[in-house]
């Protein structure tokens, strides 16, 4: 494990994150979008130096830094849930649903046809 290279992609990780949270609190999907590709990127190459054994071989600075990253995903992750439930609720008002279907059937099968009273013919 380089410590140069797990260095670097802390820091590409942490820019990324800011980013995500500049795009969010901007309301921008498509920045948003792109920052949340590039941070998969980037633990993708994480994955790999994070994966083997890391005792003692981390510095305390490395130790704070991935935990600040670990802390701040779920918080992401947080105000993107939020983010989402007011567009549900903004939706919700603007198209609000139905509580009657326009082509609703009563009964399990749908309606009998309805009796005239005269036999206009006899189909077999």
């Amino acid at each position: 494990m380089s410590a140069t290279s797990l260095d670097g992609q802390l820091s590409l990780m942490e820019q990324q994150l800011d980013e995500a949270f500049r795009a969010l609190v901007a309301a921008d999907v498509n920045s948003l979008r792109e920052a949340s590709r590039r941070m998969q990127d980037i633990a993708v190459g994480l994955a790999p130096l994070l994966g083997i054994p890391l005792a003692g071989r981390l510095t305390a600075v490395q130790t704070r830094r991935i935990k600040n990253v670990a802390s701040r995903l779920p918080m992401l992750r947080e105000n993107l849930a939020r983010c989402a439930s007011m567009v549900d609720r903004a939706v919700a008002i603007v198209v609000p649903t139905e509580r009657q279907s326009t082509y609703a059937v009563k009964g399990a099968y749908g309606s009998a046809m309805r009796q005239t009273g005269t036999v206009k013919g006899l189909l077999a």
